[in-house]
């Protein structure tokens, strides 16, 4: 599958972890990503539809790709391991890279959730 351009994905707008965040099914070309803004990889397991692993690369069992404008901590070669059910919630709303920097600074410590 070949990478799109950040700002042409078709995003889910999502909370992630109690901070509002973005997802799509699409690889995201990190060079098309404006400044303060981070693209994870996320890999499925046995069921295709729920994500259980967010890495810096995946090749098998894509899932899809969060946006986020806070940076995660994971290693080379690591993976964070998620529970889709418990950390993220699906707003029913499409979303833009434009609305995740206008609702949650790059540098915020905490963004809430936006009222729709």
């Amino acid at each position: 599958m070949t990478a799109i351009d950040a700002p042409v994905a078709e995003c889910d707008a999502i909370e992630f972890r109690d901070r509002y965040a973005l997802l799509t099914e699409s690889r995201i070309d990190s060079d098309t990503l404006p400044d303060g803004v981070y693209a994870y990889p996320m890999r499925h397991g046995d069921d295709p539809g729920i994500p259980i692993a967010i890495e810096n690369s995946v090749s098998v069992n894509f899932f899809g790709t969060l946006l986020l404008t806070h940076s995660l901590d994971i290693a080379d070669g690591d993976c964070l391991t998620i529970d889709a059910f418990e950390e993220i919630c699906y707003f029913g709303e499409e979303g833009t890279l434009d609305d995740l920097l206008e609702i949650v600074a790059p540098t915020a410590e905490f963004a809430p959730k936006p009222e729709f």
